[in-house]
C-alpha cells in the first residue's frame, strides 16, 4: 500500500494511510500476531459480505467497532485465509482509509 504507514494501536502493530498535515491518517489494519488475526476497515455492507461468503473466516469485532465495520480476519490456523484474499481484503481496508476516497465518501 503506497505511503502506508506502520505505527502501534495499543501494543500491537497497525497500519495507517498516509494523512494530511499534522495527523496520520486512518488506520486500515491493526495485527493481533499472538491471535493469529488481523483487524480490518471495511463499510458495515462489505463485512457482511466477507462473511456472508467466507463465515469461519472473517467475523465482526465485538461491541460498537464491529457494527461499523471493523471486521476480524484470521490469518493462521484451521480454515485461515490465504495470501490472496488477505491481500485482497487489505485493499478493500485500504481503499477505506485513503483520503481521496475518505473526501469523495463525503464530498
Amino acid at each position: 500500500m503506497p505511503g502506508a504507514i506502520e505505527k502501534p494501536h495499543w501494543s500491537r502493530p497497525s497500519f495507517a494511510a498516509p494523512g494530511t498535515g499534522r495527523t496520520s491518517g486512518t488506520i486500515f489494519a491493526v495485527l493481533w500476531p499472538e491471535e493469529g488475526k488481523a483487524v480490518l476497515k471495511f463499510t458495515p455492507a462489505q463485512q457482511a459480505e466477507k462473511i456472508a461468503a467466507k463465515p469461519g473466516v472473517y467475523e465482526p469485532v465485538p461491541g460498537a467497532w464491529g457494527e461499523r465495520g471493523y471486521t476480524l480476519i484470521l490469518l493462521r490456523g484451521r480454515g485461515a485465509a490465504g495470501a490472496r484474499e488477505v491481500k485482497r481484503a487489505l485493499e478493500v481496508a485500504w481503499g477505506n482509509a485513503v483520503p481521496a476516497r475518505r473526501s469523495a465518501k463525503t464530498g
